[in-house]
This record gives C-alpha cells, sequence and structure tokens, in this order.
C-alpha cells in the first residue's frame, strides 16, 4: 500500500473489507483497524470521502468511526434496504469527508428512508443512536419469526423524525391458553413508568398476567411530553404504526390498545386545575412541586407534595383556609383534624388502642415517628392528643422545611423533629436508654421501582425489629405502614414481625388496596389497668376474636370522635370494618406465646 501516492484518491470505496479483516476486538484486531484508517487517511484528498459498507457490529463500529472521527473525518451514516427475505442484520453505509485539521467533529444520521439527515452533538451519542436502531431491527425480526421471549429489562426504543427519543417499548411474553386477543400494546400512564409496575420487567408481567388475555403485550412509555399534554386517542394514533412495524401480521389483526384508568389529558406533574405555590429541588428526593386547588362548592383549598419520579402520587396533603383578615387575606388556616388516607386514620385508631390513651385520664406517651412526610399525622397527633409528646426523624432536610413552612407543622415541647437516618437514630436511642410508648414507622423508599415502596427493607428484617421491641415499654405498640403491590411480601413481613413481637393485628385493602397497617403489641399490653374505659377496651381478652373486636370498637369511637368534631364520616361503615382482621391468634399458656395461622381456633 506504501507504492500509492498521498492524497491521489477522491473516493476509497470498502465493500465489507472493513468487516472481513476485523473480525472482533482482540489486540491484534484493533492494530488491522488503526492500519486500514491511517492508510485511507494518507490516500484521500481534502475533502476526499471513504465510504464503507458494513453491518456495523459493535467492535466494527468502535475502532472504525471512533478512529476516523478522531482522524478529523466528518461521520455521515445511512441504513440501506437490502431486498433479500433472509436479511438478517441491517446493512449501513458509513461516509467520512477528510476535513481541516482544527474544525469541529461533524455526525450526521440518516437512519430511515422517510426521515431528514439530523446532526447528532457528538461521537458516543452517535454510536448509542445506532445500536438502538440494531436492537429494534432485531427485535423486530425475532417477532416476525415468531420468538417472543425477551430478557429482563430488553426495550426498543422509538425516535421521531428529528431523531428525538419519543416511546420506550417493553414487551412481555406470555403463555395463553385462550387468548383474548393476538397482541396488546399497554400504554403507561404518565408519570409511572419509574413504579414499580411499570418500571421494572417483573412489574409489568404481573399487569399483563392479571389483565390482559394476549401472548404478546408490549407496554409503551410516552417519552417525549407533547407542550399540549397527553391524550389516549392520539398516543394510539403515534403507536399504531410502530406496532404494525413490529409485529408480524398474525400478531396485529387482532391487537388492542388500553392503558390503566383514566388517561390525563394534561402534564404529568401536576392537574390543570392546580397552582404551584412552590418548587425546588431536594439532594434526597429529587425535584418535587407544592401544589393547591380550591375545592368546589367549599372556602377551602386542598394542598399537596408531590414529587417529579412519581407524580400521580400525593405525598402529603393538607385542607386550608384564608384569614380573611390577616393584610393581605391568604395567610393559611391549616385544618389539622384533616387526614387524607384511610392508613392514617387507622393508625389514629390504633393509638386508641394504647392503654394510657385509652384511660379515662389519659396518661403521658411518647411515640417515635420513622417518616416525617409533610408532618400530617405527627400535626393530627399533637392537636388531638395533648398528654403525647411525638419524636419524629426525617432523614430529608427538604421535607422538614416544607412539613413546616407549606403544611403548617408546629415545633415545640410536645413535637420535636430530628434529622436523620431512622435506623440510626433507633439504634442510638437503645444504646442511650431511651424508651417509648408507641412507635409508628410510615417511611418510604426513594427507589419507586421496588416491589416495596414503604417501609424499606432494612426497616422490617429481624435486627432491626428486635430493635424497635426493645426501644417500647413493657406495654409499648409498635405500627408499621407497608405499602406493596405484592402480596406474598405483605405476608412475608407480617411473619417476621410476629417472630420478634408475638401479637399481631393488620389491616388489609387500605387506599387503592396497597397499604396495609400492622399492630405489634408486646404480651404485657394485655395487663389491663384498673381504670381502662370498659365503653373503649374489653376486660376479657380471648387472643383472636376479642383483639379483632377491640379494634374495630376503637375504630367506631375514632370515627364518632371525628363526626362530631369535623362532621364528617372518616370511615366507610360495615365494608371498612370487614377489612381488619388478626393475622396471627396467640393464646398464652404459661406466659408463654403460641403462635397459629389466620384460621386458627382459640381456646
Amino acid at each position: 500500500m506504501s507504492t500509492i501516492a498521498s492524497e491521489s484518491f477522491s473516493v476509497v470505496l470498502d465493500k465489507a473489507t472493513f468487516d472481513a479483516l476485523v473480525a472482533d476486538g482482540s489486540a491484534t484486531s484493533t492494530e488491522i483497524a488503526g492500519k486500514i484508517c491511517c492508510e485511507v487517511d494518507r490516500v484521500l484528498k481534502l475533502g476526499g470521502r471513504y465510504i464503507c459498507i458494513t453491518l456495523g457490529q459493535r467492535h466494527v463500529l468502535n475502532q472504525l468511526v471512533i478512529t476516523m472521527a478522531n482522524r478529523n473525518f466528518a461521520v455521515r451514516a445511512h441504513v440501506l434496504t437490502v431486498e433479500a427475505s433472509e436479511q438478517q442484520e441491517v446493512v449501513f453505509c458509513f461516509v467520512f469527508t477528510k476535513m481541516k485539521p482544527g474544525l469541529p467533529l461533524l455526525c450526521d444520521m440518516q437512519l430511515r428512508s422517510d426521515e431528514k439527515i439530523t446532526r447528532v452533538e457528538d461521537i458516543s451519542l452517535f454510536l448509542r443512536r445506532i445500536h438502538d436502531h440494531q436492537t429494534m431491527e432485531a427485535f423486530s425480526r425475532s417477532l416476525r419469526r415468531g420468538n417472543y421471549d425477551v430478557a429482563e429489562g430488553e426495550h426498543v426504543k422509538i425516535f421521531n423524525r428529528e431523531r428525538k427519543l419519543k416511546f420506550c417499548m417493553y414487551p412481555v411474553k406470555q403463555n395463553v391458553k385462550k387468548p383474548q386477543f393476538t397482541s396488546a400494546c399497554f400504554i403507561i400512564p404518565p408519570g409511572r413508568s419509574k413504579s414499580y409496575l411499570y418500571g421494572t420487567h417483573e412489574g409489568r408481567q404481573e399487569v399483563a398476567q392479571r389483565n390482559i388475555a394476549a401472548p404478546l403485550v408490549m407496554f409503551a412509555e410516552v417519552v417525549e411530553v407533547p407542550v399540549e399534554g397527553f391524550n389516549f386517542e392520539s398516543v394510539k394514533q403515534e403507536l399504531t404504526p410502530i406496532m404494525r412495524n413490529l409485529c408480524p401480521p398474525n400478531l396485529f389483526q387482532s391487537m388492542v390498545f388500553i392503558t390503566d384508568g383514566a388517561f390525563p389529558e394534561t402534564d404529568a406533574f401536576h392537574d390543570s386545575g392546580d397552582q404551584v405555590i412552590f418548587e425546588g429541588t431536594s439532594q434526597t428526593t429529587g425535584d418535587y412541586r407544592i401544589l393547591e386547588r380550591p375545592l368546589l362548592g367549599r372556602l377551602e383549598w386542598e394542598r399537596r407534595l408531590v414529587f417529579s419520579d412519581t407524580p400521580q402520587v400525593s405525598q402529603t396533603e393538607i385542607r386550608l383556609t384564608r384569614d380573611a383578615g390577616s393584610g393581605d387575606g391568604l395567610t393559611p388556616i391549616f385544618d389539622r383534624m384533616f387526614l387524607p388516607s384511610d392508613y392514617q386514620k387507622c393508625i389514629i385508631a390504633a393509638l386508641l388502642n394504647h392503654k394510657k390513651l385509652a384511660c379515662e385520664k389519659p396518661a403521658d406517651v411518647r411515640i417515635l415517628l420513622i417518616g416525617l412526610g409533610g408532618g400530617v399525622l405527627a400535626s393530627f397527633i399533637h392537636e388531638n392528643f395533648p398528654t403525647a409528646r411525638v419524636e419524629a426523624v426525617e432523614l430529608d432536610p427538604a421535607i422538614v422545611g416544607i412539613a413546616i413552612k407549606y403544611f403548617g407543622l408546629k415545633i415545640d415541647e410536645r413535637c420535636a423533629v430530628h434529622v436523620a437516618d431512622g435506623l440510626q437514630y433507633a439504634r442510638d436511642a437503645l444504646s442511650a436508654g431511651e424508651r417509648f410508648d408507641i412507635i409508628i414507622v410510615d417511611c418510604d423508599t426513594k427507589n419507586p421501582t421496588l416491589p416495596l415502596r414503604c417501609p424499606p427493607e432494612e426497616f422490617v428484617k429481624e435486627r432491626f425489629l428486635q430493635i424497635l421491641f426493645r426501644l417500647l415499654n413493657p406495654a409499648g405498640m409498635c405500627l408499621i405502614n407497608i405499602v406493596t403491590r405484592k402480596g406474598t411480601i405483605a405476608h412475608e413481613i407480617e411473619s417476621e414481625i410476629v417472630s420478634v413481637f408475638g401479637n399481631t393485628i393488620s389491616t388489609v385493602g387500605l387506599d387503592d388496596e396497597l397499604n396495609v397497617v400492622t399492630a405489634a403489641v408486646c404480651s404485657s399490653y394485655f395487663d389491663l389497668p384498673e381504670d381502662v374505659n370498659p365503653d373503649t377496651i374489653q376486660q376479657t381478652m380471648h387472643p383472636k376474636d376479642d383483639l379483632r373486636n377491640q379494634l374495630l370498637t376503637n375504630l367506631r369511637n375514632f370515627n364518632r370522635m371525628m363526626d362530631e368534631k369535623g362532621g364528617e364520616i372518616l370511615l366507610d361503615g360495615p365494608s371498612w370494618w370487614s377489612r381488619v382482621h388478626v393475622t396471627y391468634s396467640y393464646p398464652f399458656a404459661s406466659g408463654n406465646i403460641r403462635l397459629g395461622t389466620p384460621d386458627s381456633k382459640s381456646d
């Protein structure tokens, strides 16, 4: 090759020679690739072009494209249409143009015949988009051959004509004996793509198995949010040709488009009726907003906190009115009698079961609350239990500031907030000899893709449950809010709690069937004092049925109390009571605890 004069050619044409000589990513192949690129650079004139036909294997692209770009060649990629039914790979035509030294790198691509040539910012993004196109084509060929098997997390990226990412498609294969549809396209609701159900392969499999009788279910995540907002029909129209291209005709013939519930026709972060009061960023939880909107027909407003990773979930809600007598008429008056969630109401009802609060004259009660959130639960306890002192622990200092400034949390001698890791705080408190009458664990994980959303897994491990057990006074109570999409996880946690505490009751199906509130009590909890109100707690404790009745009695009392104070029935009658059950029976014999199953009989 050295006999050819330098800068003597305007074009060098390579019909897969580079692919043949550079067989892999070994040192030998790397050396050969370097020599080819060096010689092409030497013989081409300024402005000359090296046209290379290639299958674009990863090791080829890394050694060809990157090397030529480093030699100051502009790069352009085209996809060739090959008329061959047995075509197994995408065929590319790369055009490298020799540029003057010092000019900025140019990377252009045209991966579909119906799209314009687009410019890419850098070589790494250029290669990533080439790989995405190969993945999509390979997946489409696999479907057309009848192979629906997919690896966990495998997905296809769909770009618009400007090469902006439009959709991510996640396939799920199912073995359906009697399919209702040949295939389905499930449009993931806006703002929920990072949740466990839609953000993990396991979660998507659960959704498909429960709801869709089709051998192939394609979950579509809308990445590019239209300025005018989301609309199910418009998204469906955009996805129809994409699904037609991806799926073989036999799968497309009776395909259905579905989604989960109402598809909002607004952006994912807030409703069109919301006013943004404040927005910020926390190092722990990411972007967040404080939203507010008026309640129809009432002189009240609803204020809530939402995080950007789960915008469909209100982390905290409170109702408020305005002080007309203030200078600007805008000073909020917070309704600290308002509890937005069934699980919070159940926690309060469980507190009424504690002996110190069930007495005619309630005694002083020390409560440890792990997980502050917007402070609504802490505020309710502060307002309604004058003998209670709350020690709240919150990991995120930004959340503490939000609770105080925007949700009316009062800090005083009966309510203290500690910015700390709840796990470490509990360990330190135990070492310091502190004790609590009630412990409430109501904190969540910051990873929405985990099947256990609340609490983080470390909080329900036996080692930490032992710490909570030892932190309680002899007649103490531990309340844990469990949020999971997998019922088996809730049962496993309940079993772990029972193994430590022995005595456990729980609710099921609260707040959209996700929350389970588990109340664990020490055995000495049943040694009732003389001044217990018999109308509130039954004197005779039979291990299973009467404990359930005890909780229900206090739920009813709580409901009646709230109706008298606020004119609002908070828990919805007999259908709600039936959702409370004793998870384990625990008759006592000679001071020992004997555990049974939920269906076991008590003597």
